[in-house]
C-alpha cells in the first residue's frame, strides 16, 4: 500500500519515521515532504523488518545505519534504494524511488547556450581528464 500510493503520487522518496506513540509516513513530491499516513507505534517494528528483508539487510542490527536495494520483480522501471538509520524511538527508513527510462533532456532544453554544449562535448571526447556533475541528493544530476 505504501509503495503503491507513492507511485501514484510520483513521489521520489518515502520517509518512515518512528515517534513516541506512532510512526509517521511522508512522501517527497515535487521536492516537498508531505504527510501521508500515521500508523500505530506497535506496527513499526513489523514494517521495518519487512522492508529490511526485502532490501536484504541484517534484521538483527539496529544500532548502525544500513543501506540496501529492493528489486521490484513486477517492474524493471523503478530502482528502490533503502537507508535505515537508528533513532531514539526506533529505526527510521528512507526509501528512494528512482524511475528508469524517463526521457533525458538535451543541454539546450536545460537552458545551456550552444557554446557551452560544444565545450562540454569537446571535454568528453578528450582521452584524459574527468567531467563531474555534482549536486545535492535529488537535484537531478
Amino acid at each position: 500500500m505504501i509503495f503503491e500510493e507513492a507511485a501514484k503520487l510520483d513521489a521520489s522518496d518515502i520517509h518512515i519515521e518512528p515517534g513516541r506513540a506512532a510512526t509517521r509516513v511522508r512522501y517527497r513530491v515535487d521536492g516537498l515532504l508531505k504527510e501521508h499516513l500515521e500508523i500505530p507505534g506497535w506496527m513499526h517494528e513489523s514494517l521495518v523488518v519487512r522492508i529490511k528483508v526485502l532490501a536484504r539487510l541484517d534484521i538483527s542490527e539496529r544500532r548502525i545505519p544500513q543501506d540496501g536495494h529492493i528489486t521490484a520483480e513486477e517492474s524493471n522501471r523503478i530502482d528502490i534504494r533503502v537507508s535505515v538509520l537508528p533513532t531514539r524511538w526506533g529505526e527510521k527508513i528512507v526509501i528512494r524511488l528512482l524511475r528508469r527510462g524517463r526521457s533525458l533532456m538535451t543541454l539546450s532544453q536545460l537552458g545551456f547556450q550552444p557554446a557551452i554544449g560544444e565545450r562540454l562535448h569537446a571535454m568528453i571526447r578528450r582521452t584524459q581528464g574527468m567531467v563531474l556533475a555534482v549536486g545535492p541528493t535529488g537535484s537531478g544530476k
